[in-house]
């Protein structure tokens, strides 16, 4: 170096210093791009695909409830019809929760489970789709608690089985009698007042039900009055043949609408073993795709997170490293140019003096070209 120039050797000094600082800056520049390409991989894709898988079995879970809360029988036609109206609401937010989640990046897993969970969502939507129309001629129906139903009639029937009894009893034993003369005041007829229904069979049955129970119950009156006449035997007429036959065709309108009560029932039973069976099962196997997916991604961030650790201590120690070994390269580089620098003036101080103490026989050993 001792035949380059001053400027030049200033300038290689100061460009070797630049180097080092770019090194340092390159390692610096590099383990932070590392670490903002995991932030990335965790905060703007895995997060998000947790959450959108969360989002998407919770919707599921709401579907499911939905299913069940419909097969229960003390929510009337309006309640049904709004629950339907979630039920679509949420299949509409199922869709997009779970479009959105296809929407990011994936791992070929990934893609494999999501094609997976679309074909058992399919089959489970037409399961759905067949329990709609279940429910929708069961709705039809226009019965919807039938074991309410049933149960009443069976009071009903009963009820009037205590009037034929109470009957039987005044004509055989001269028991005294209260009521039973007035078809409105009996718990059936206080019923049929306030019952509403849109049920052809049952509204037709209700018709044909009237007389022979208005028949049933006015007869009373005149079996009471033939016994107060002491005459037993027109009584026991009246009773065999006008009453027993009018309790018969009552009972018998009775039967027939518990059968049409017995239709509603078995479709209401096949629509809960629909929602307790193929599509529990189908649900619950879509939501252990769902739970795989969220697996794979919850490893991943994992995986990414120590990653970033690692390579957060691996660019802290280059970093370190290169700033300890540019500190120590500069340190020497400023040494050796001092002294390439400050010798030959050394020398030449020294040569100067020589000559003006009137030392003439000296030579400056100087060699260098600045």
């Amino acid at each position: 170096m001792k035949n380059l120039k001053l400027g030049v050797k200033l300038t290689c000094g100061f460009v070797l210093v630049a180097l080092i600082t770019l090194a340092v800056g390159i390692i610096g520049w590099r383990g932070i791009d590392t670490l903002d390409g995991h932030l990335t991989e965790v905060g703007e894709v895995r997060l998000p695909s947790i959450e959108r898988l969360l989002e998407t079995e919770l919707i599921m879970e709401e579907i499911m409830l939905v299913h069940r809360t419909m097969m229960t029988e003390r929510i009337n036609l309006e309640q049904r019809q709004l629950y339907l109206t979630e039920l679509n609401e949420s299949w509409q937010k199922l869709d997009q929760t779970w479009a959105r989640f296809m929407e990011l990046p994936a791992t070929a897993e990934e893609d494999r489970l999501s094609s997976e969970f679309e074909r058992q969502l399919a089959d489970w939507r037409r399961l759905d789709e067949q329990w709609r129309q279940h429910n929708q001629r069961f709705e039809a129906l226009d019965i919807l608690d039938p074991g309410e139903l049933v149960s009443s009639l069976q009071r009903f029937r009963g009820d009037h089985y205590a009037v034929q009894l109470n009957v039987a009893n005044l004509i055989m034993s001269d028991h005294t009698m209260q009521g039973g003369n007035d078809p409105t005041t009996c718990n059936f007829g206080r019923w049929l007042a306030n019952y509403s229904t849109q049920n052809p069979d049952i509204r037709r049955l209700l018709t044909d039900v009237r007389a022979s129970h208005d028949r049933f119950h006015h007869v009373v009156v005149d079996i009471r009055k033939a016994m107060q006449a002491n005459n037993r035997a027109d009584a026991q007429r009246l009773f065999t043949d006008v009453m027993q036959p009018a309790a018969e065709q009552t009972f018998n309108i009775f039967y027939q609408m518990i059968e049409v009560a017995g239709q509603a029932d078995t479709m209401r039973d096949d629509m809960t073993a629909m929602v307790l069976g193929p599509m529990y099962t189908e649900a619950r196997e879509a939501m252990g795709v769902l739970e795989e997916l969220i697996h794979i991604n919850e490893g991943i961030a994992s995986n990414a997170v120590a990653q970033a650790r690692t390579d957060a201590i691996r660019a802290e120690i280059m970093a370190a490293s290169g700033a300890v070994l540019g500190v120590i390269l500069a340190l020497g580089l400023g040494f050796i140019l001092t002294r390439i620098i400050t010798r030959p003036i050394i020398k030449g101080v020294a040569f100067a003096e020589g000559i003006a103490e009137g030392d003439l026989s000296q030579q400056l050993d100087i060699d260098q070209k600045d």
